[in-house]
């Protein structure tokens, strides 16, 4: 599944990888107009399955980082593209975040799909506008399972290998094991997803 988002920019301590344009921009690399809960629906349709959006134990009545609350998910890529040199540049998005305690980029296959929690009738990641988390958000749609996830101000925005502020970036999700036998297969063009979210590429 892809869909658009804008570089942001800033160089300070980052807490996501992803949020809404009315979500938490000044700590957030990239920026995107579509909601989680478009995002929300087109995963389930692909098959994912995440935590079921019922909140653990240990989650905080309201949204925001929670350091220590155990989440669960299932394992799934982020890629980055975006134009460059009149071609494309591709990266992951863990190549594009500087883990400053470990002075390198994030450790690769990290990124887990939890689906965001539903707390007094509120779909979280709706409300806070987080999608991809970079410490513990029981509220964003994906975590990351970094061991430093939740260290303070472990994490910074690459910018050796990020294209300048404003850049337009195609962001791409992909479950690691595709529920195959669902008919949404991570391989297919779902045909109920491109009725519906016309912005979105499966």
């Amino acid at each position: 599944m892809s869909f658009s988002a804008v570089l942001n920019g800033g160089d300070g301590i980052m807490e996501y990888l992803l949020v809404t344009s009315y979500g938490k921009t000044h700590e957030s690399i990239l920026r995107t107009d579509v909601s989680p809960f478009e995002i929300h629906l087109a995963m389930l349709l692909l098959g994912a399955k995440g935590n079921g959006t019922n909140p653990p134990a240990s989650a905080p009545p309201a949204y925001g980082a929670s350091p220590g609350t155990k989440l669960e998910g299932e394992a799934i890529s982020v890629e980055l593209r975006w134009p460059q040199d009149a071609k494309e540049a591709t990266r992951r998005g863990e190549e594009l975040v500087w883990n400053r305690p470990a002075q390198s980029a994030m450790p690769s296959g990290l990124w887990f799909y939890n689906g965001s929690v539903v707390w007094q009738g509120r779909f979280l990641a709706q409300e806070s506008g987080s999608v991809i988390s970079l410490i513990t958000d029981p509220a964003a749609l994906i975590n990351n399972k970094a061991p430093s996830r939740d260290a303070d101000g472990a994490w910074a925005a690459y910018r050796a290998k990020l294209p300048p502020e404003n850049t337009p970036v195609q962001v791409t999700i992909r479950l690691a094991n595709p529920k195959h036998e669902s008919g949404a297969g991570q391989n297919s063009s779902n045909p109920l997803i491109c009725e519906h979210f016309g912005r979105f590429r499966t």
